[in-house]
């Protein structure tokens, strides 16, 4: 069960970086979000590739287990998808400022800054505009 499931809205693995590092290397980062995008879109086309290159390639020094990998890989490939039709990678203000920001309040966090404030949504849609 995710935690979408229990209703409380999240975002995993976000990227984070100074503006100045977007600022001077604006290209480098829209460039790396369309390797991520393409990466996905081909596990999501061949998943048990993805899941061999795990174990032969990329983690062979981790004793990962195939059919350990296979499952995890069925597994996690829906939660990369966003319900709603969005884009790979694409964040939402939206939930954001609502009910993320509603359990972020209900821990005590006061003061939270305008999502439109800390997010370039706009590197995700050039990485789209690209492919």
């Amino acid at each position: 069960m995710s935690f979408d499931d229990l209703g409380y809205r999240s975002y995993g693995a976000v990227i984070f970086c100074t503006r100045s590092f977007l600022a001077n290397n604006r290209p480098a980062v829209v460039g790396y979000m369309r390797g991520l995008i393409q990466g996905w879109r081909k596990n999501d086309e061949h998943p048990e590739q993805g899941a061999r290159l795990a174990v032969e390639r990329f983690g062979l020094d981790y004793g990962l287990d195939l059919a350990q990998e296979r499952l995890m890989n069925k597994r996690h490939i829906p939660l990369t998808k966003a319900n709603d039709g969005r884009k790979l990678f694409a964040l939402d203000v939206n939930e954001m400022s609502g009910p993320m920001y509603a359990a972020a309040r209900a821990t005590g966090r006061k003061d939270l800054p305008d999502p439109k404030s800390i997010i370039d949504l706009t590197i995700v849609d050039e990485a789209h505009s690209k492919l």
